[in-house]
């Protein structure tokens, strides 16, 4: 394997740690958090030919043209490239996520029993209740 591939492969595996942190780091927002960890993780490994060899991560290539770095560069090519693949994951997940919650409704209403904290209180529920006296004192 080459520099280039090994390259890339780090760029690929940052990008996957990155994601994974992200994912962690978000866990009370239930379903954004794949959201999150995608676009970072897509951000990370979209690629941008910045001339005719060679290719970069696109972040990489729109931080180095940015106006303050280099006065001769255009980052708008990269910048174009962040934004087309992150429309692309926008719009994967507004195809996918409908169809998981109509799975995951699905699911809950025909479960067989209730599971868990739902359980425990309707057993305290009913042990309670048997436990009231049934005379006024």
């Amino acid at each position: 394997m080459t520099a280039y591939g090994i390259a890339w492969c780090v760029v690929a595996l940052a990008g996957s740690l990155l994601g994974l942190l992200m994912f962690r780091a978000l866990r009370g927002w239930r379903s954004l958090r794949y959201l999150a960890a995608t676009l970072v993780f897509v951000s990370a490994v979209t690629p941008y030919g910045f001339d005719a060899e060679h290719t970069a991560p696109a972040f990489l290539v729109a931080a180095f043209r940015l106006p303050f770095v280099d006065e001769t560069a255009d980052p708008t090519g990269a910048v174009m490239a962040l934004g087309a693949a992150s429309v692309g994951v926008l719009l994967a997940y507004l195809l996918v996520m409908p169809l998981r919650w109509l799975v995951v409704a699905k699911r809950r209403n025909t479960a067989p029993e209730k599971k868990g904290r739902v359980a425990r209180l309707a057993f305290v529920q009913r042990v309670s209740v048997r436990a009231m006296p049934t005379t006024p004192h």
